[in-house]
């Protein structure tokens, strides 16, 4: 049996990402035994990856066999979009949790909702990273965008060709604004 994981997915025409660690979860059972083990791939968490891939999402397994799809557990997370940001597994041991007949989902009992009690942290904590990589990532979208506004006007400084009354931070304006407009013309 093959399974489609590598050491990096794409994300993109060009971009690839890397997973950078693999995290495990014991998930104890009721009676002091192991109800089911997973583990995580950590990457950058850029966005969603693409469900060509074959590896987006939480799945679970029951012996050597996925119950439901990749969307199954996607309901732990706060935000449901977040479950195509993870590549994680969980593979049940415990024989009390049962799939349903159809292979779709698993019966429900108290030690299928005990499980899923456990493994609720782990999805809130991928969200969490999720939304860490989004402020980062536009952080340093607007620090770019800041440092391309400041070489125009460094350029514009040099060419001395704007009066320094329509530069940013003249003694007029201390503050820059988001919405200053360009101090050099085309």
């Amino acid at each position: 049996m093959f399974r489609p994981h590598k050491n990096t997915v794409s994300v993109g025409k060009s971009v690839e990402t890397r997973f950078l660690s693999l995290r495990t979860l014991v998930t104890p059972g009721r009676d002091g035994g192991v109800a089911a083990l997973t583990w995580f791939l950590d990457h950058d968490y850029r966005g969603a990856l693409p469900s060509s891939s074959l590896v987006e999402g939480w799945r679970i397994r029951s012996g050597d066999m996925q119950i439901g799809d990749n969307g199954l557990l996607q309901s732990l997370f706060p935000e449901s979009r977040f479950n195509a940001w993870c590549v994680a597994e969980t593979h049940v041991l415990d024989a009390r949790i049962v799939p349903s007949g159809r292979r779709d989902q698993f019966e429900q009992n108290a030690h299928y909702f005990d499980l899923m009690n456990h493994l609720a942290p782990q999805a809130r904590d991928v969200a969490h990273r999720c939304r860490a990589s989004s402020i980062a990532r536009n952080l340093v979208r607007g620090i770019d965008s800041r440092l391309a506004e400041c070489a125009e006007h460094l350029v514009c400084l040099r060419r001395e060709r704007c009066p320094r009354s329509r530069l940013p931070n003249s003694a007029n304006n201390s503050k820059v604004s988001s919405t200053t407009p360009s101090a050099c013309p085309p």
